[in-house]
């Protein structure tokens, strides 16, 4: 068997360093001396990341090169403190302002199915908005401190566009979010316009906008978005994928997103 490189992608990498010991496929990239084993063939670009440490895939994303060695939609699990695996998947590369205003954030990540405990974005549904919203608290605290330590040292704060109780965009700096109707859809159904910008991920034909729960069912999930005109509301995913809204006291499934 052969490794399975395109020679196209050693040539426009030099700093790529990649042997071949016994069928397995080490690659360094860089200075940093991060290596990542492969079973190979090993095809770019990648499409499940399990094999890469995050530090490496930061490296990777540091030095430019994301989004010719990962694929649109490639996953990566993260084994959070708390017990529960996730599995996170790329949906876009140089999407969103890093809040330091250093640029862009190499890669924008989503949960594939939804997190394991519902949220309810303010208790007893009273006026609100992202900035202020009790979902928001738990994402940038108990999620954010659950997280692995590996991918918490390289998760990039980054400003996230969102109306506030007066339909009135404003910034915010996190760490953890929920997506907007705007990112999620590319167009504004219920929710005030202006609140960031289509992800790649979901432009693609026929993608599922739902998500599933533990239980592999079509469910509820949160946006950070408010309901444009009525703040006691947030917008929502229905179980079909369809744009939706509710009272933010209820409780409903949540898909975390974050950068690196």
């Amino acid at each position: 068997m052969e490794l399975c490189i395109d020679q196209n992608v050693l040539d426009r990498f030099p700093n790529l360093n990649v042997t071949k010991d016994n069928d397995v496929v080490r690659v360094k990239f860089g200075e940093s001396g991060n290596n990542s084993d492969f079973l190979f063939p090993l095809n770019f670009p990648l499409h499940n990341l399990d094999n890469l440490s995050w530090a490496m895939i930061d490296e990777i994303g540091r030095a430019g090169k994301a989004k010719t060695f990962f694929a649109l939609g490639a996953t990566k699990k993260d084994y959070m403190k708390n017990g529960f695996v996730v599995e996170y998947q790329i949906m876009d590369f140089d999407h969103d302002d890093l809040a330091d205003d250093s640029g862009k954030a190499p890669i924008s990540w989503d949960m594939v199915a939804l997190y394991k405990d519902e949220i309810y974005m303010k208790r007893n549904s009273e006026s609100s908005c992202w900035d202020e919203c009790d979902g928001r608290t738990f994402l940038n605290g108990e999620f954010y401190d659950n997280m692995s330590d590996e991918l918490r040292a390289i998760v990039k704060p980054v400003w996230k566009l969102t109306a506030n109780k007066n339909g009135e965009i404003v910034k915010s700096k996190d760490y953890v979010w929920l997506k907007s109707e705007k990112e999620l859809y590319g167009r504004t159904f219920y929710s005030n316009d202006g609140e960031g910008y289509w992800y790649a991920l979901f432009m693609q034909e026929n993608f599922p906008w739902f998500k599933l729960n533990g239980d592999n069912e079509k469910d509820w999930q949160w946006l950070r978005s408010v309901y444009a005109g009525n703040a006691s509301c947030f917008c929502r995913v229905y179980t079909s994928g369809a744009a939706s809204y509710n009272y933010s006291g209820f409780s409903r499934g949540v898909a975390p997103a974050f950068c690196t």
